[in-house]
């Protein structure tokens, strides 16, 4: 977890600026905005800092922004490597844990992403936080349990929900929510969403009464049609 207030900002870093805390709201602003290229641009930006200065606070930022979005970097890799060094010296640090796990889940290594979630989740003692879930979500959903992932996304949608009408608190997470904050949260649950309904159309579309090759938005509305087609003109 990254944790940064900053200016309102909307394209990719100027050329020049090397401050870690200037870079990462760069990022997260241009994730807001879609700006897909912006948006990496800068965290490669971020990575290389982080590996120069060796400085642990910057390589934590590195890996938590680099797990914020699918890509953010080419060498994902590199990024647990920098998440790993930084929780070696503080094993038990519950945002240590969930920013390693998170960056787990964007490098493919679903299975022990899932396993350092648990880890975090014990660490912060009261069952984990919207930032674990989600990232669980997305986990869930790359071997295949799209119910299981839907069920956290509900979780987590929920739990915002208190967060922001001040019905709980959590010491992990400072309230009122940053604009940072805000953006990440809802960034993965817009993810989390998008990829569920995305799985559960392909679901659909491969049933055996659906017609072959089609996508499963029209499929949607034609096995209704279909049913009663053959409801007004039974077979012979």
């Amino acid at each position: 977890m990254a944790r940064t207030t900053g200016p309102d900002v909307s394209a990719g870093a100027p050329r020049g600026v090397a401050n870690p805390t200037l870079l990462y709201q760069y990022a997260v602003l241009n994730l807001a905005a879609e700006r897909h290229d912006a948006y990496r641009a800068t965290c490669a930006q971020i990575v290389e800092i982080a590996q120069q200065t060796g400085d642990p606070n910057q390589a934590n930022t590195a890996a938590w922004v680099c797990a914020l979005a699918p890509r953010a970097v080419d060498d994902l890799d590199t990024c647990v490597a920098l998440a790993a060094a930084v929780l070696k010296e503080k094993p038990k640090d519950y945002a240590l844990l969930n920013t390693h796990a998170a960056i787990l889940v964007r490098a493919g290594r679903h299975q022990d992403a899932l396993q350092q979630f648990d880890t975090a989740i014990a660490a912060h003692g009261k069952g984990g936080t919207a930032m674990d879930w989600l990232f669980q979500a997305l986990a869930r959903l790359e071997a295949g349990e799209t119910a299981a992932a839907r069920k956290l996304v509900e979780q987590s949608a929920e739990w915002l929900k208190k967060l922001e009408a001040g019905q709980l608190e959590d010491s992990s997470i400072s309230t009122p929510l940053s604009w940072s904050d805000r953006v990440e949260f809802r960034s993965l649950l817009k993810e989390a969403r998008s990829r569920i309904e995305r799985q559960e159309g392909l679901s659909r579309s491969h049933r055996p009464d659906s017609p072959s090759g089609f996508c499963w938005i029209p499929c949607r509305i034609l096995w209704p049609l279909t049913s009663l087609y053959s409801t007004i003109i039974p077979e012979e």
